[in-house]
């Protein structure tokens, strides 16, 4: 898969210190999520190819004591085949052992329960512009309406 990239040391997307793993690509065509914070990662070709051990190798260059989650982001983190996905989120538990979060905008049922048992929160929900307004979930603010942060461990 293509990492468009990984950032360090994010305060806004989980309700610590996290390091975001952004997926590139979104198959969502002409519906696009309108006013998404990420559209940059939405070209499926955009960023780098990595494996998951890269991934992991990246993290790992990073001290542990920086960060006290990880967090999937995208473009659009489950156009992915279901496998990478479950693949990644197990490597990343067994290097890290750190809370990981995973942000979509499909709903809860629409997401392979076999995703869903290898996360601990996961944000669902389209942005849909005009409807934002702030609420805190799990220390996190979303902005909208529709959004949600599911506790699953």
């Amino acid at each position: 898969m293509n990492i468009y990239s990984i950032k360090e040391s994010s305060l806004h997307e989980t309700s610590g210190i996290s390091v975001n793993i952004y997926i590139s690509g979104c198959n969502q065509g002409n519906g696009y999520c309108s006013g998404c914070h990420s559209d940059h990662t939405w070209d499926c070709d955009a960023g780098e190819p990595l494996t998951v051990e890269d991934i992991i190798e990246k993290l790992k260059e990073i001290p542990s004591y920086k960060f006290d989650h990880i967090c999937i982001l995208g473009g659009e983190p489950l156009d992915q085949p279901v496998e990478s996905i479950v693949e990644l989120l197990r490597a990343l538990r067994g290097a890290f052992n750190k809370p990981l979060w995973l942000y979509t905008h499909f709903e809860l049922e629409e997401v392979a329960q076999s995703i869903l048992d290898e996360l601990d929160y996961i944000k669902t929900g389209e942005f849909i512009l005009g409807i934002e307004h702030a609420e805190e979930q799990y220390g996190v603010f979303l902005v909208g309406k529709n959004q949600v942060i599911h506790k699953l461990k």
